[in-house]
């Protein structure tokens, strides 16, 4: 059994939807401030993938800062993040994809790195482990571990 719409039924169903869209026009946004839920504070974050190095930076897929700040590359040390940075890149606050960090020394394949995210506290631009400070939510060090392929 096969049902067909009847063609003015159709029309008058479309003008009549137009007509109470037209009576009902969209409200434009204005420029009123955000409430404060909206502008509620996102986390930093931090995705890295294990990879083969482009010559001598390490990819970084995404990076989300609440504040300006970095995403460091540290060596690792017995499965666990060393005090020796590799290399950083300053980044402003928001998200970032495709971020690269240049590294000082060459990366063996193997080689196991940890990234990391530290907050810009003096605003110069360099990272100072014992002036800036690492991003650490909810008592989680915001570090992701990855291999060099």
């Amino acid at each position: 059994m096969t049902y067909a719409a009847d063609p003015k039924f159709v029309l008058t169903a479309a003008a009549a939807a137009f007509f109470a869209f037209a009576a009902n026009p969209a409200v434009a946004m204005t420029d009123q401030p955000a409430s404060q839920e909206a502008t509620a504070e996102v986390p930093a974050s931090l995705i890295a993938f294990d990879q083969k190095p482009k010559g001598d930076a390490i990819a970084i897929s995404y990076v989300h800062l609440p504040h300006n700040g970095y995403v460091a590359v540290f060596a690792d040390e017995d499965g666990k993040r060393s005090d020796k940075i590799l290399g950083f890149t300053a980044l402003d606050k928001g998200s970032h994809n495709n971020v690269s960090v240049k590294v000082d020394a060459g990366v063996a394949p193997g080689s196991a790195l940890w990234a990391t995210l530290y907050k810009d506290v003096d605003g110069d631009k360099s990272l100072d482990t014992k002036k800036d400070v690492a991003f650490w939510p909810e008592g989680d060090p915001l570090q992701n571990r990855l291999l060099v392929e």
